[in-house]
């Protein structure tokens, strides 16, 4: 441990919750907590670079992606990690799989039956494209001629007029795709502002758009109407990564060869989301059973005890729906439930096997493995250090 603290600069373009959760995790850091003395700015202009170059940092933490900020940072000469929403050129990098995230919010809307599909995100966010590309290559796979729509802010909107005519522009947009609608929102800030111009257009949600964020901001969420169903990203683990990176590059390591990149966590599944557009009541019941008896053992029998069809009737609409059958949704539900405990607790995998329906430890690696491609002790170590 350094004899005296190491001086950390913090730069961040603004205080929101994005930055308070990767804030919390650089915090939680060991450097952080023994051997580092951080001060942060909001903003890099000439008179915040001089007081930072006054000081006379030993490393940065970035997150401010303007045109000036690579110049300023390479004439403090430090190591330098960055941790913003736009990559700074070819900089030391943690960041969350944005790809990732998009795939699994789809992910989320096919399981529920919905066929139309937009995105709201901002042009000039790198994050925000990544998510669009994620979230339409699973939407293509699954509906190779389905559209996806782009927000018009991603091309025409003109953001910098007045907020009521902003919203009404971006109403009438949502309101003329096809419903059902399935829109994912780049972050939940947005999602709450949509949540308010569906309401103040007469559009109901989640029956006429289901509405998912990104980020999992408890306060934006909650106070959506109805509260809005979140994608979990790893922004206290970003920092602590990015924590643990600085320290290698002020130790005097070779910066990685690529990028960070920090997988989703999981869904926060809320009652934006809160439809499944199957027309098929029986079908429908079976599946909401099979997803509530997620944390215990069941298989087909118990499903057909909740409906009155044969299994060869039940078998049919499965695979017309959903294209697999009972036992393979049995498999999927468990594996979810699996997969959101190996994510979130610090349980053995016998507890995990337990909670997840699983009938022993080899039971859980065999079917997890086979699902997806993975063991789950690998599964686990993406959200461990």
């Amino acid at each position: 441990m350094p004899s005296t603290p190491q001086r950390i600069a913090l730069i961040l373009d603004k205080d929101v919750s994005y930055w308070r959760k990767i804030v919390r995790g650089i915090l939680e850091s060991e450097a952080a907590r023994t051997q580092w003395s951080i001060h942060s700015v909001r903003r890099l202009d000439d008179k915040t670079f001089e007081r930072i170059r006054r000081w006379d940092p030993d490393g940065v933490l970035v997150g401010i992606a303007d045109a000036a900020t690579p110049g300023y940072l390479d004439r403090l000469d430090v190591p330098c990690v960055d941790i913003g929403e736009n990559p700074l050129g070819d900089r030391p990098r943690v960041e969350v799989d944005q790809h990732a995230v998009g795939q699994l919010a789809a992910e989320h809307f096919l399981e529920r039956g919905l066929r139309s599909f937009a995105y709201f995100g901002y042009a000039d966010r790198t994050r925000d494209q990544r998510q669009f590309a994620g979230y339409a290559q699973r939407v293509a796979e699954a509906y190779p001629d389905a559209k996806v729509h782009h927000v018009p802010s991603m091309s025409t909107l003109d953001m910098s007029r007045a907020w009521t005519s902003v919203d009404d522009d971006l109403g009438q947009w949502i309101a003329g795709l096809p419903q059902p609608l399935a829109l994912m929102i780049s972050d939940d800030e947005a999602g709450l502002w949509l949540s308010q111009v569906c309401k103040h257009h007469g559009l109901t949600v989640p029956d006429d758009v289901a509405l998912l964020g990104v980020n999992d901001d408890s306060l934006n969420c909650d106070l959506s109407r109805p509260a809005l169903t979140s994608v979990q990203t790893p922004l206290r683990r970003l920092g602590r990564e990015a924590c643990r990176l600085l320290e290698q590059l002020m130790d005097g390591q070779d910066p990685p060869d690529r990028t960070l990149s920090l997988p989703p966590l999981r869904l926060t599944v809320r009652q934006s989301t809160n439809l499944l557009m199957i027309r098929d009541d029986q079908l429908r019941h079976a599946i909401r059973f099979i997803h509530a008896s997620a944390h215990r053992p069941i298989g087909v029998e118990d499903v057909l005890d909740q409906v009155a069809v044969s299994r060869r009737v039940l078998e049919r609409r499965f695979r017309q729906h959903l294209g697999r059958t009972p036992l393979q949704e049995i498999r999927r539900a468990h594996v979810e439930r699996a997969r959101e405990l190996l994510a979130a607790t610090d349980d053995g995998l016998q507890a995990i096997a337990d909670a997840s329906g699983f009938s022993s430890i080899y039971h859980l690696c065999r079917v997890f493995k086979r699902e997806t491609g993975e063991t789950a002790t690998d599964y686990r170590q993406k959200f461990r250090r």
